[in-house]
């Protein structure tokens, strides 16, 4: 595969997961958003190019995905302790046909 089409493929996958990063931060301010694409952006484009390979973009991902789950960690632990009860836990269920806490 050349490398425009796997920074093409890249580049498409990424601006496919941009919307990801901002649904997982509902509610939340547009400007910290951003901050966090390009925070997440610049920590997995390893070599600084401003363009993410295709092993760029799979970093990129997990680091969304981390992001992702540390954010619905933190709003399922009602109380701040840094657990989840089993309470916490059920009181994060979603009600039937829903979605929980994303």
């Amino acid at each position: 595969m050349t490398k425009f089409r796997k920074s093409t493929l890249a580049l498409a996958g990424l601006l496919c997961a941009l919307p990801a990063v901002a649904s997982a931060f509902r509610g939340g301010d547009p400007a910290e958003l951003e901050a966090i694409r390009e925070e997440v952006f610049t920590e997995a484009d390893a070599n600084g190019d401003g363009v993410l390979s295709v092993t760029e973009f799979e970093t990129f991902h997990e680091l969304v995905r981390a992001r992702m789950e540390a954010n619905r960690f933190a709003r399922i632990d009602a109380d701040g302790s840094g657990g989840i009860t089993l309470a916490e836990l059920e009181a994060a269920k979603p009600p039937r046909g829903g979605r929980g806490p994303q």
